[in-house]
């Protein structure tokens, strides 16, 4: 057999696989893992923001190593009222992965700046012909293709930036909403890095994940943001680092379809197994749940892996329909210029009911709460509850224009 060998081979150096290789290394150190990643180095200078909530307090030790910042609360705002949240967030870094993968697997088992021409269940295939044989395989690639869903994107923008004089900020500003909605559901959010480094990054909820006569380009997002500092007074001295991300937002689809779209025999985690929360986006929470029960097989092989794995996606599924009902209300049962107002229901709410929500765990009360704080129309909310009559994008289309090929290119 020519090629090389490993027992696990973890395809795509995104925040999942990057939880996953670090759980199974843990949990076999005797195995030989390589994560494989089309970047310099897993997620270079990359920054996470996340909430502490997500994560179960017992399994915090995964990612724990993995945090740059941390605060006790944050900040929203809408045209009408803003609000600080104490809910306790973190920041996980580029830097800080790094060196925790390159300290628990070793240099010799990141591949990194590697494109990934194709995979199964028996290993990996490089661009250059190189292949790498495997005893389990694992698919966390991002990819921009999702057959058998629908919904909309999380577009966003980010730009680290030093300024000539101190920022205003002492928490994280999630989301300022004041800003124009004329491309529908739009806001920049300002994390704190030090006294005069901050994350700015500009979101858009839209229906398509790059067009350029909306306004949806990273050249374009990043002109927005000098403006949103230029009109705050914010000088900038340099630009220390850009990240652009598209995220689905499923609000329908078959998911049995969408899986056996995949590769056969092949453990699925992260965007490509549907692990990301359906109205937000995020994906910490079920990204360190998937890692810790893939680790805690005593069988680490690869139809194990995959028949867990799809085990994983199934009751994420289940568990999130009320989230893909919000995406459905946001996409098709709200006009453009007012579908922050979903989010501005959802920030009205007591803290605990916003922790919830964020984390996947919302009550039927909470839930009752929302759909009548959203003041949306009987009609359109019924429709959005039962996918009945509602146009919602097919998220099956490939956007390289945001560094997302298509699967089989993805890394």
């Amino acid at each position: 057999m020519k090629g090389e060998y490993a027992d696990i081979v973890i395809a795509g150096g995104g925040l999942s696989g990057v939880l996953a290789a670090l759980a199974l290394k843990k949990a076999h150190p005797d195995l030989r893992l390589v994560l494989i990643d089309a970047g310099e180095r897993a997620i270079t200078a990359r920054i996470w923001p996340c909430f502490l909530g997500d994560i179960p307090a017992a399994d915090r030790w995964l990612v724990e190593p993995l945090f740059d910042g941390a605060w006790r609360k944050y900040e929203v705002r809408f045209p009408r009222f803003m609000r600080v949240i104490n809910s306790s967030c973190r920041m996980i870094t580029g830097e800080k992965i790094d060196a925790a993968l390159r300290g628990a697997l070793g240099e010799d088992a990141l591949l990194t700046h590697e494109f990934i021409a194709g995979l199964d269940a028996g290993g990996v295939t490089l661009g250059n012909g190189r292949r790498i044989h495997a005893r389990a395989v694992i698919d966390a690639r991002a990819g921009s293709i999702f057959p058998h869903l629908a919904g909309g994107w999380r577009v966003s923008h980010g730009k680290l930036l030093r300024f000539e004089h101190k920022h205003p900020f002492a928490h994280p500003l999630l989301m300022d909403l004041r800003v124009s909605q004329r491309d529908g559901c739009r806001f920049i959010s300002c994390v704190p890095i030090s006294v005069d480094t901050a994350y700015i990054c500009e979101t858009l909820y839209s229906e398509t994940a790059c067009s350029e006569s909306d306004g949806i380009d990273p050249a374009e997002q990043s002109a927005r943001i000098e403006d949103y500092c230029r009109i705050a007074n914010w000088r900038t001295a340099e630009v220390l680092h850009e990240q652009s991300d598209v995220l689905p937002l499923v609000g329908a689809g078959d998911f049995d379809a969408f899986w056996v779209s995949g590769e056969g025999g092949v453990a699925r985690i992260g965007a490509w197994a549907g692990l990301l929360h359906p109205f937000v986006g995020s994906e910490i929470g079920s990204a360190v749940s998937a890692a810790l029960q893939l680790a805690a097989l005593p069988d680490p092989s690869g139809q194990a892996f995959a028949r867990v794995s799809r085990d994983i996606a199934v009751r994420h599924w289940r568990r999130t329909g009320f989230d893909r009902m919000l995406v459905r209300l946001l996409f098709a049962a709200s006009g453009s210029r007012r579908r922050y107002k979903l989010f501005e229901a959802i920030y009205r709410l007591d803290q605990a009911v916003v922790e919830r929500f964020h984390a996947n765990s919302s009550t039927l009360l909470d839930r009752a709460r929302i759909l009548l704080g959203s003041r949306v129309g009987l009609s359109r909310g019924l429709s959005a509850a039962l996918d009945a009559g509602l146009a919602l994008s097919p998220l099956d289309e490939a956007d390289s224009a945001h560094g997302h090929p298509a699967r089989t290119a993805a890394s």
